[in-house]
């Protein structure tokens, strides 16, 4: 893994646009970044849950948000503000493009 990427656990990741049109087959894989088309999980750019020290965060990712567990760029992760819920926190990174 890379040594800037932390370790996320994934409690809610959204479908989103590019996640329906890959399913559908009206993109190809090959529209993805480098490398992501040999993953087995391609779905999922968006998510939230904790850091592996427990804090609640959200955040983006190329690839494979759609899972247990994903490896991201601390650039794209985010606190999560108190007064949300996970749930809500989910739709929030590729909507707003924070």
């Amino acid at each position: 893994s890379d040594k800037t990427s932390m370790l996320c656990h994934v409690y809610y990741a959204p479908l989103n646009f590019r996640d329906v049109m890959l399913a559908t087959g009206k993109l190809p894989p090959d529209a993805l970044p480098d490398g992501f088309t040999e993953e087995k999980c391609i779905m999922g750019t968006e998510f939230s849950g904790r850091d592996s020290a427990g804090k609640r965060i959200m955040g983006m990712v190329a690839a494979g948000s759609l899972a247990t567990t994903c490896l991201a760029d601390p650039d794209f992760l985010w606190e999560v503000p108190d007064k949300w819920s996970l749930e809500e926190a989910a739709t929030i990174p590729v909507a707003y493009g924070i």
